[in-house]
């Protein structure tokens, strides 16, 4: 077969080229989410072009050239100095390597992981190649080259129409009940308050840092003020919006956190993203209280809205029994594996 690896430029590539590249993802998607609406192309390539000072992104696609399609891409990520997470994570390059369903008895995934490896060769800093996928046959691919599995997580979803909203609905008023007791408030905010940001920014990075990520080599990084604000921007780039709710306890200390995330142009969807409750403050109600508010906030203000997505390490037991009694159910696996550099080109070698 006739294949040909080809750099992708979002900003740069040709239109021929760039509409087959999103055509192919539109394929993944329909094999594992075949009713959910497709993205439109635009919106795809808009996405695509915010970038963020400090992160290398590097794309490549595969032309089946017989049939002039796109059958596979490579997708890299590493840090240099600019990112705020360079300090903690510089050894590693995140890829992802994706190909259609019928080609994948093919040699395509290896090549592309061959050119992959030339350009991680050098850079001397990179010791530690992660990647985490939703197809099996990109488990079996990743198994087969020998990477250790780090995780497994759950993609998870919220139907709202088959929301027990009763339910949230009393766990509202046991949060309120609480919060009146206590005089615990609720702050709601789409950029976070310049008063607040300090405060704010050291909840956040305490959260993340009790979120389990398994055995993968990645260390979550503090997020500055700056750094909030680098995010907020590359959001609103994308045409996202970004929606927390924090608590705020009597002492003036914020308690717990949680976010979604949203789209004007992918609006049967929302993203739930960091949930959590400091150490001190948890076994009170205040994570499921602030998720019933925001569903109850997604219901009010975000009327297209089909479902809410999640994602959960399958030992994450305090967040999943909130979100099964939520009624989030299964939607897909993904995993999420590792390897060293210098082992996975022995591994290669021995195919």
């Amino acid at each position: 077969m006739s294949f040909r690896i080809l750099d992708i430029d979002p900003n740069s590539s040709p239109k021929k080229i760039l509409d087959k590249y999103v055509a192919f993802f539109d394929k993944l998607q329909k094999e594992h989410s075949p009713k959910d609406p497709l993205t439109p192309k635009e919106i795809q390539l808009k996405r695509m072009k915010v970038e963020r000072a400090g992160e290398i992104r590097i794309r490549k696609a595969v032309l089946f050239e017989k049939r002039n399609i796109i059958v596979a891409r490579l997708y890299m990520l590493y840090f240099t100095e600019e990112s705020h997470e360079f300090e903690k994570n510089k050894h590693i390059v995140y890829l992802d390597i994706n190909i259609l369903k019928e080609f994948k008895d093919s040699d395509v995934a290896q090549e592309l992981l061959l050119s992959a490896l030339e350009i991680i060769k050098q850079n001397d800093l990179i010791t530690t190649l992660e990647v985490c996928s939703v197809y099996q046959r990109d488990w079996e691919f990743w198994e087969k080259l020998g990477l250790e599995l780090t995780i497994e997580e759950g993609v998870n979803r919220l139907y709202l129409d088959e929301t027990n909203w009763d339910l949230m609905k009393e766990w509202v008023e046991e949060g309120q009940k609480r919060a009146q007791k206590e005089e615990i408030e609720i702050i709601a905010f789409k950029e976070c308050p310049d008063e607040l940001i300090e405060e704010y920014t050291a909840l956040y990075t305490e959260i993340l840092k009790l979120v389990p990520f398994g055995d993968s080599a990645w260390a979550p990084s503090d997020i500055s003020s700056k750094t909030l604000r680098e995010i907020e921007e590359k959001h609103r780039e994308r045409g996202y919006d970004w929606w927390i709710l924090v608590t705020k306890e009597k002492d003036g200390n914020l308690s717990a956190i949680t976010e979604i995330y949203f789209s004007p142009d992918t609006a049967h969807r929302v993203s739930q993203e960091l949930t959590g409750v400091k150490l001190g403050n948890r076994d009170r109600g205040l994570g499921k209280w602030l998720k019933a508010e925001m569903l109850f906030y997604i219901k009010e203000n975000l009327p297209k809205t089909i479902f809410v997505q999640t994602g959960n390490a399958d030992f994450n037991a305090p967040m999943l029994s909130i979100n099964e009694r939520m009624g989030f159910k299964r939607h897909l696996s993904e995993k999420c594996y590792k390897i060293k550099i210098e082992e996975l080109e022995k591994n290669l070698k021995q195919l």
